[in-house]
Protein backbone atom coordinates (compact mmCIF):
# COMPACT_ATOMS: atom_id res chain seq x y z
CA UNK A 1 0.00 0.00 0.00
CA UNK A 2 1.00 3.46 -0.71
CA UNK A 3 0.33 7.08 0.06
CA UNK A 4 -0.72 9.26 -3.12
CA UNK A 5 1.28 12.70 -1.79
CA UNK A 6 0.33 15.83 -2.96
CA UNK A 7 3.58 16.83 -5.24
CA UNK A 8 3.97 12.95 -6.22
CA UNK A 9 4.50 11.85 -9.66
CA UNK A 10 3.04 9.00 -10.95
CA UNK A 11 6.06 7.22 -10.78
CA UNK A 12 6.82 8.38 -7.56
CA UNK A 13 3.84 6.33 -6.13
CA UNK A 14 4.65 3.33 -8.11
CA UNK A 15 8.11 3.15 -7.04
CA UNK A 16 6.82 3.37 -3.06
CA UNK A 17 4.35 0.64 -4.15
CA UNK A 18 6.55 -1.71 -5.79
CA UNK A 19 9.32 -1.19 -3.12
CA UNK A 20 6.45 -2.12 -0.72
CA UNK A 21 5.27 -4.96 -2.69
CA UNK A 22 8.86 -6.21 -2.83
CA UNK A 23 9.67 -5.62 1.01
CA UNK A 24 6.49 -7.54 1.77
CA UNK A 25 7.37 -10.48 -0.57
CA UNK A 26 10.76 -11.41 1.22
CA UNK A 27 8.46 -10.81 4.66
CA UNK A 28 7.07 -14.12 3.80
CA UNK A 29 2.92 -14.58 3.40
CA UNK A 30 0.15 -12.61 5.10
CA UNK A 31 2.69 -9.43 5.21
CA UNK A 32 1.76 -5.94 4.55
CA UNK A 33 3.76 -3.47 3.74
CA UNK A 34 2.45 0.77 4.54
CA UNK A 35 4.61 3.02 2.13
CA UNK A 36 4.05 6.38 3.28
Amino acid sequence: MAELRESDLARDLLQRADNALYKAKKGGRNMVVIAS
